[in-house]
C-alpha cells in the first residue's frame, strides 16, 4: 500500500490529500506490523508454556 501511495505522491507532488493519505498509510502499515509481531510473540509464549506443562 505504501509503495503505491509513494509513487502517486511523486507523480502528483502538489496534491495535499494524497500526501495525507500516504502519511496515514505509513501509520496504518506500521500499526499492522506491530500487531502481527505482538500476536506472534503471544502465540510463541503460549506454545512454550504448553510445552512446559
Amino acid at each position: 500500500m505504501h509503495r503505491v501511495l509513494q509513487q502517486s505522491r511523486e507523480f502528483m507532488k502538489e496534491d495535499r490529500d494524497l500526501n495525507s493519505l500516504d502519511d496515514g498509510g505509513v501509520g496504518i502499515e506500521l500499526t499492522a506490523e506491530f500487531l502481527q509481531q505482538d500476536a506472534r510473540h503471544g502465540l510463541n509464549f503460549l506454545v512454550s508454556k504448553q510445552a512446559d506443562a
